[in-house]
């Protein structure tokens, strides 16, 4: 059943927007969402209906749609915490039979003169299947974003909704999840597509999906702000045989990303690669050096741009002194400085195979 789209957003993801400030921002990793294990799913039908009040109603098209839990009868909502952060996983709780999703990042944009705007698509995972009958656990690496700025009025705040992609698939969901409006429907499914003007023709109904997220924060991430009215959209590979992205001690204890990720690269020569991964919803900009493990003596530098969830090798031209430490057998450990423009600075001990 169709509704009054400005209604929707006011007294579900306009409640969520008001009460968000109140997450904290230097925590460890943070689960968001509704609790999977207390709540089966029963939902016996496919993007081709629109579950409602009165029952799903079928229409017979798409063969795809976007789902964004709004209640908090069930559970959390999905939204980011205040700072912004990266998703690294996803938990979907299936029925079956089950078929291609993906995680799709949606933004919600607060106003103080226009109230809320939505939805706009601001990322994307890989395409994933779920278990049947079980809950499914899918590393993936999507960069959110959750900040006030005052001076302009406005609030973005990024939620993490289910993407079902093809026909016979029966939706992840709590039916109904108790409470009259359990999530937004977009029928079909939200693109980058949509971020000229947004999408406004969401359906609310009395379905929960049954997706949460575990989101790691940014260290001081709320200097991370996107242009409001622009949606970034970006997706990841399955990156399933790499190791999670390195942590440091936050502020307030816990654990949080720099606004870039470094890991383990290779050197040779005159130069050294070392890979990035750029955990902002903009793109990252700065400059990397290289330092020894121990005691000061620039071995490298190199300024590097890396596109909005994206990873690069970077490339680093090697000091006198970096070209003397590559030499010889086995892998050389340094220490590696990363300054990012609008973003929280980053470093890391890294090994950087010959």
């Amino acid at each position: 059943m169709r509704r009054g789209v400005a209604r929707i957003l006011t007294t579900t993801l306009g409640a969520a927007l008001a009460l968000s400030v109140l997450l904290p921002a230097g925590a460890a990793a943070i689960v968001v969402g509704p609790n999977l294990g207390a709540n089966p799913p029963n939902a016996n039908f496919d993007c081709r209906s629109r579950p409602s009040v009165i029952g799903p109603q079928f229409f017979g098209f798409p063969d795809n749609c976007t789902y964004l839990g709004t209640s908090a009868d069930v559970g959390r909502t999905t939204q980011a915490p205040f700072g912004g952060g990266v998703v690294t996983a996803v938990r979907v709780r299936a029925a079956a039979p089950v078929g291609p999703m993906q995680a799709t990042v949606v933004r919600a944009i607060g106003s103080t003169t226009a109230g809320v705007t939505c939805c706009f698509h601001a990322g994307e995972s890989q395409l994933f299947t779920p278990r049947a009958n079980a809950t499914s656990n899918v590393r993936v690496r999507l960069p959110v974003a959750h900040y006030i700025d005052v001076g302009a009025g406005i609030q973005v705040v990024d939620y993490i909704g289910l993407t079902v992609r093809a026909n016979g698939v029966a939706i992840p969901g709590r039916y109904p999840g108790g409470g009259f409006e359990g999530s937004l429907a977009f029928f079909p499914r939200l693109t980058a597509a949509d971020n000229v003007a947004g999408r406004v023709d969401g359906y609310g109904n009395s379905l929960v999906p049954l997706v949460n997220a575990e989101i790691t924060p940014l260290c001081g991430g709320a200097r991370a702000r996107p242009p409001a009215a622009r949606a970034v959209a970006g997706s990841w590979p399955d990156d399933a045989a790499l190791p999670p992205p390195r942590t440091r001690a936050g502020a307030r204890g816990g654990r949080c990303l720099g606004g870039v990720s470094i890991r383990d690269g290779t050197v040779g020569g005159s130069s050294a690669r070392v890979p990035l991964d750029c955990n902002l919803v903009t793109r990252c900009r700065g400059k990397l050096t290289l330092l020894p493990k121990r005691g000061g003596g620039k071995l490298g530098s190199s300024k590097f741009k890396v596109e909005p969830g994206a990873r690069k090798r970077v490339g680093v031209r090697l000091t006198k002194a970096g070209r003397r430490a590559a030499r010889g057998d086995g892998s050389l450990t340094v220490r590696v400085k990363a300054k990012v423009a609008g973003g929280p600075d980053a470093s890391a001990k890294v090994e950087l195979r010959r």
